[in-house]
């Protein structure tokens, strides 16, 4: 028997309602809190959706956080120490500058 396009949407359709059930089921802390603001939103949205919606609230913040940080970082232990935590800051603040130079604005 042969699957008719309406009945592969509906698969679809489902697979992403749990997706986002389960990525929603997973929020802590602001996310959490700020999920029912949302959620009228996320009951007809597409992954992508979904996701801009989480970073237009959240990555400018993280953004921001890491840059400061990162214009206040103190050696205040061993070199190896320092180097750690910079790399780290360094590493995350990548994620954020794919084809935009954050910094420079």
């Amino acid at each position: 028997m042969a699957r008719t396009p309406v009945c592969g949407a509906i698969i679809v359709r489902i697979t992403l309602l749990c997706t986002l059930r389960v990525a929603t089921h997973h929020l802590t802390e602001a996310a959490a809190l700020w999920f029912p603001s949302v959620e009228s939103q996320v009951t007809t949205a597409t992954w992508e959706q979904f996701c801009a919606l989480v970073r237009d609230r959240f990555d400018r913040d993280q953004h921001e956080l890491l840059v400061r940080q990162l214009l206040h970082i103190r050696q205040t232990s061993s070199v190896s120490d320092y180097v750690a935590h910079f790399t780290s800051l360094i590493d995350q603040l990548k994620a954020y500058s794919k084809g935009v130079d954050h910094l420079a604005s």
